[in-house]
């Protein structure tokens, strides 16, 4: 990437643009970008390490480049402490950003592990120092798993200075992790949720996300009922959840939380950006016929376990899926890993006419050329079965296009607007529901 581009066409001719970035590098350089506006980087300082990455091609060029502004920003961060502590917040969160970005590109990878830990861990210390730094500050909590069987989880609470607007209190705003990204990353997600709008907030990793999956090995669960049940319970004990209760659910979250949604009542509002009711459907749809049955037979084909590993490859796929896979907890570095992800895919899913069960409200956000989920229909394919539940009148879709920046997954060409959209419909509903609570 030079520091011009050639385009006529191009709108910055002076500056670095993306034109000459592969796709996959655009998507997460946008996803980077994304988060300035919760303060977690600077757009000069991501454009000039991005210039050192060239098109994206090599992963390990890239991490390389955002892991020296990453350290850098995280050795400023920590100088400024005792004497700036504001400043010494914004130069973590943004350590933390680039800290992700760094990962990003070498998940998968087995060789490059090491620098994965390194990245992950380095985002885990500068949020853990940047947090009682925040206006409000954000407190360290760890959450047990209701039923004993996994470690307990890292979480932050923070509480706002002041309610929404026609709120008598702070409602409580809980917000879970994706695939690949950790809990720093869920706090720039959601800022403005405590510090623009009232809401008290309650950030978590539940098992296989963040911290834990990469250094921990934790695997995820497809019973997310258990980890979000647990991450109520502990709510419960620390808020009075009859000012209101939300929970929000992003990337991968929005698969999980599908199916928690269908078991917990006791949120008034959930929000799925986006919706994903299966992701076994997703991974089963894209695969082969001949295949998928292989790999879930007893003893799968050398043949055609060969010809997919080399589709895989060709296709740029294979460390993507590879990465997938390591979130579940499973060696990629065995042989046998993919017939092994494959089968444990089958357990995340619920069916369509389940939500015929729902009994709290959903706003869905829907991004028009979703390339992990899918296009708007995902959630158009649900609407008649959500329709028939006790709630269906009070769920909303929310479209986002390509045309106003906020087409791609999860919006992340325009998190502004998501905030500013949702609340429309959020706040409303919300009052409605909890003034359904009484004193």
């Amino acid at each position: 990437m030079g520091a011009s581009c050639s385009d006529r066409n191009c709108s910055a001719p002076r500056n670095p643009c993306t034109h000459s970035l592969q796709g996959h590098a655009i998507d997460q350089f946008q996803r980077s970008l994304s988060f300035i506006q919760a303060g977690a980087g600077d757009i000069n300082e991501m454009f000039l390490v991005a210039q050192e990455c060239g098109n994206g091609a090599d992963p390990l060029q890239w991490s390389t480049s955002w892991e020296a502004l990453a350290e850098r920003t995280f050795n400023d961060g920590k100088a400024r402490i005792d004497d700036n502590p504001s400043g010494a917040a914004t130069a973590l969160l943004r350590s933390c950003n680039y800290s992700r970005t760094s990962a990003f590109f070498i998940r998968g990878y087995p060789e490059h592990d090491e620098q994965k830990k390194k990245a992950y861990s380095r985002s885990d210390d500068a949020f853990r120092l940047a947090a009682p730094l925040f206006h409000p500050p954000l407190a360290e909590v760890k959450i047990p798993i209701r039923d004993g069987s996994s470690p307990d989880m890292l979480a932050y609470i923070g509480k706002a200075t002041r309610p929404p607007p026609g709120f008598q209190h702070s409602p409580l705003f809980i917000g879970g992790s994706g695939y690949d990204g950790d809990i720093a990353e869920t706090f720039m997600c959601n800022r403005r949720l405590v510090e623009d709008f009232g809401f008290n907030l309650l950030i978590f990793d539940g098992p296989g996300q963040g911290i834990g999956a990469v250094t921990k090995n934790t695997a995820l669960r497809h019973d997310w009922e258990v980890v979000l049940g647990s991450v109520i319970d502990f709510a419960a004990n620390e808020f009075d959840l009859k000012h209101g209760l939300v929970v929000y659910a992003w990337s991968l979250g929005g698969h999980l939380t599908a199916r928690a949604c269908l078991h917990e009542a006791r949120p008034d509002v959930f929000v799925l950006d986006p919706i994903n009711p299966s992701l076994k459907r997703a991974a089963n749809t894209k695969m082969p016929a001949a295949f998928l049955e292989d790999m879930l037979s007893d003893s799968p084909g050398s043949t055609t376990y060969g010809t997919i590993l080399r589709w895989l490859v060709e296709k740029k796929a294979y460390q993507s899926l590879a990465s997938r896979a390591q979130v579940h907890g499973i060696d990629v570095t065995d042989s046998s890993w993919l017939p092994t992800y494959i089968k444990e895919i089958q357990k995340f899913h619920c069916e369509d006419e389940e939500f015929e069960k729902l009994q709290v409200p959903l706003i869905l956000c829907a991004a028009e050329n979703d390339a992990v989920v899918g296009d708007m229909s995902k959630p158009a394919a649900l609407i008649p079965y959500i329709n028939k539940s006790a709630v269906g009148d009070q769920c909303v879709v929310i479209p986002f296009t390509e045309k106003e920046g906020a087409g791609n997954h999860c919006e992340g060409g325009n998190r502004v607007l998501v905030w500013e959209r949702v609340m429309d419909d959020l706040l409303p509903l919300l009052l409605a529901r909890i003034s359904q609570h009484g004193d």
